[in-house]
């Protein structure tokens, strides 16, 4: 009697892999979308609560506070833009709290944002955070004078642009 050999042949070999190669085509595209959404969700909330915290440190001081790029958190520095660092300090230059970045650029629209404790207006701004814009579109978070801040599906392209750069 002949003993059946096990194991596969050339041809199960070839389809298995034909079938491998269809779902990592399907799935490593979607894999990247999804991870960059969650991405760029992750650093809108991390804005939106340096925002937020501000706004309410400037009430409960009684004075407006400036938020700005920071490397090491002593002073503001434009540069620092690129890391994601942001500083909160008083009009005078006290630092009060220093946010550290997720490594990704945030863009500003000046040097600065001022938050005013309420119920005193702002001068509003949009930051754009820089989380790449390969798969999704950019979002933005836009601050209003009155202090409101919203999501914001179509920054403007002076924002993207530097993001670019």
């Amino acid at each position: 009697m002949k003993q059946q050999q096990g194991g596969i042949n050339l041809l199960e070999l070839l389809l298995a892999l034909a079938i491998l190669a269809i779902l990592l085509g399907v799935a490593v595209p979607a894999a990247t979308r999804q991870f960059e959404a969650h991405h760029q969700t992750a650093e809108l909330n991390r804005l939106l609560a340096v925002i937020h915290h501000g706004r309410q440190l400037a009430s409960l001081r009684g004075e407006s506070l400036l938020l700005c790029p920071s490397h090491r958190g002593q002073s503001c520095q434009s540069s620092a833009a690129a890391t994601g660092n942001l500083l909160l300090i008083t009009e005078s230059g006290e630092p009060l709290a220093f946010f550290n970045g997720q490594g990704h650029g945030i863009s500003f629209p000046a040097h600065e944002v001022v938050l005013r404790p309420l119920p005193r207006r702002g001068t509003g701004a949009t930051l754009l955070p820089c989380t790449g814009f390969r798969q999704q579109a950019p979002r933005a978070i836009t601050l209003s004078a009155t202090g409101r801040t919203r999501i914001n599906d179509t920054p403007p392209t002076s924002l993207i642009n530097r993001c670019n750069d």
